[in-house]
């Protein structure tokens, strides 16, 4: 175990107790539930109630004549407390007496999805009522993802309607596309039922928090490598989050090893009985296996793996104890495309071949297969060493234009860049840019001429050195620590911040429990939005928050979030 006096100056214990108390104010009324407005949702009716100012969980049990518990478990968001203005939905099939039906379990408010796209819909007239079945072409380069996330449906839904895809899509396929309702609700139900039934049997004390970060420190290293580095200032930026959040009404307990890079090491302290009271583990990366060996003793454990280091990890697809906390790929790049389509509905894409080369990445593939499918006309430019004006002389002066390179790269952009502005200044239209991650990296006449073209790209984080949040975090962080955050993007630091702020956050308000849906969080640099991964009970989760970056022509950076 690490002493904390190794690396903080302020800390002598590597466990953090943090504790307040909050008082809660008490008033009372009476309604009853069957007496609030109501509302359609999805073709099911729910009594709806809007929270008012300084209204508490027993004020309004009172007034509905439930019990705190019973709002909870309609609503289990507010177990944090209420906020004004927040909406409260109680299903109205569980109060046909007036009184909650206890063996009832709460409905699943799902999105309805896009209509869009490659889509026949056919009328069943053998049935006795007209009904409807939506069938999707596949495309090249669409993936199961890509389309459930399409029509608001689960990955898992969009399989059991076409099983043979379950061994892979394939273009030319037709697949049935369920109705968000179509899902038998039975399944949902089971499926709560088995795990409320897990969680009941939980042994650990919800009373406090318990976090175990395992990473390779090298504390007894003369000399510490890169990832050693990256680790210690991820765990720095982690402590500063539990110092921020200090007045949390509970014991904040982080118990921390350094694994070194020795799987043994490692199973050795996996082996040590305070693990198993753990309610979630940050994992190492840079050892062979490790991963898999902590997500299997989280699944024997029913202790909770937060990955955020390993990207191309899968084993949140088959482990209940997985949560994938940076957004996998295929997840990336389909919401990346939808960003696009939904941003540029009004702009003729211009995709930019550097015929050189291949394409960039599987997101110029997507987006191909997009705009393809839903008959959006696209221009391609080919090209060779550096893009010039010349070569964009088809295009109009008075449309207006996305640009979309196949190369993401410094350099590459860099040899568009001269012809894209000349264009602009001769050109009516409203002409922009769209590219790739690695965008957040540029920095000289590179950024200045992205701000110039009012260019977008998408991310899975935001790095804004003018943000007031991100000033706030590297000036505490420097007096905490007496050092600057480092410049390497993202930064570690903060990473480590945005990942405390977000689990001590959602492990008060899930009373310790982070195997059910956690509260969306936008960080300084990071966002999180955890999504099961299917409906089955062997599934885990992941991330699917990216963000798309825009660099205005004033200067300043905005995001927003897909």
């Amino acid at each position: 175990m690490i002493h904390l006096a190794s690396i903080l100056r302020a800390s002598k214990r590597s466990v953090i107790m943090i504790m307040a108390v909050v008082a809660i104010g008490l008033t009372a009324l009476a309604s009853p539930v069957t007496e609030l407005p109501i509302k359609d949702i999805n073709g099911k009716k729910y009594y709806y109630y809007k929270v008012v100012k300084k209204e508490t969980l027993y004020s309004l049990s009172r007034k509905l004549g439930l019990s705190q518990e019973q709002i909870i478990f309609y609503n289990p968001t507010v177990y944090d407390g209420l906020k004004a203005n927040d909406i409260l939905y109680f299903p109205a099939e569980d109060f046909t007496d007036g009184v909650p039906t206890p063996s009832t379990q709460p409905s699943d408010n799902a999105d309805s999805g896009s209509d869009s796209g490659n889509v026949t819909a056919k009328t069943d007239i053998n049935s006795q009522s007209s009904t409807q079945t939506v069938t999707h072409d596949v495309v090249k380069g669409e993936t199961i993802y890509g389309i459930s996330h399409r029509y608001g449906i689960t990955t898992e839904q969009l399989m059991d309607a076409n099983p043979t895809i379950r061994s892979g899509l394939k273009a030319g396929m037709s697949l049935i596309i369920p109705s968000p309702d179509d899902a038998p609700e039975t399944n949902h139900e089971i499926v709560r039922n088995v795990e409320s039934q897990i969680r009941a049997q939980r042994k650990r004390d919800a009373s406090s928090i318990d976090i175990a970060v395992l990473l390779s420190f090298d504390l007894d290293a003369p000399k510490k490598d890169r990832d050693a580095q990256y680790s210690l200032e991820f765990y720095k930026g982690f402590l500063l989050a539990v110092d921020t959040l200090r007045e949390l009404d509970r014991p904040i307990h982080i118990t921390t090893y350094d694994v070194g890079s020795s799987d043994s090491t490692l199973k050795s302290i996996l082996d040590k009985a305070e693990m198993k009271h753990m309610q979630v583990i940050i994992p190492p990366v840079d050892i062979k296996g490790g991963l898999e060996m902590v997500g299997e003793y989280g699944r024997a454990n029913d202790v909770m793996v937060f990955n955020i280091f390993n990207v191309r990890d899968k084993s949140y697809l088959t482990n209940p104890a997985m949560m994938q906390a940076t957004v996998p790929q295929e997840v990336m790049y389909a919401k990346a495309v939808e960003g696009f389509m939904g941003k540029y509905k009004n702009h003729t894409p211009v995709l930019l071949v550097k015929e050189d080369q291949s394409d960039r990445n599987q997101f110029m593939t997507d987006i191909k297969a997009r705009l393809t499918a839903d008959g959006v006309q696209f221009v391609s430019i080919p090209y060779t060493g550096d893009l010039t004006i010349e070569a964009l002389s088809s295009l109009s002066d008075s449309e207006d234009y996305v640009f979309v390179p196949t190369q993401g790269s410094q350099r590459d952009i860099n040899r568009t860049l001269d012809a894209l502005l000349k264009f602009k200044e001769n050109s009516t239209g409203d002409l922009t840019m769209f590219g790739y991650p690695e965008w957040i990296t540029y920095r000289g006449e590179t950024l200045e001429n992205l701000h110039k073209l009012n260019a977008t790209y998408y991310s899975r984080f935001v790095d804004d050195s003018d943000d007031r949040y991100t000033k706030h975090v590297m000036a505490s962080y420097k007096e905490k620590y007496g050092t600057q955050i480092s410049p390497s993007i993202p930064h570690p630091g903060i990473m480590g911040f945005d990942c405390g702020i977000f689990l001590l956050r959602t492990l008060k308000s899930n009373n310790g429990d982070l195997s059910i849906e956690a509260p969306s969080y936008q960080g300084v640099q990071h966002g999180f939005k955890f999504r099961k991964a299917s409906d089955s009970t062997d599934a885990g989760w992941y991330n699917e928050r990216i963000m798309l970056i825009n660099y205005r022509p004033s200067g300043n950076v905005d995001y927003q979030d897909l």
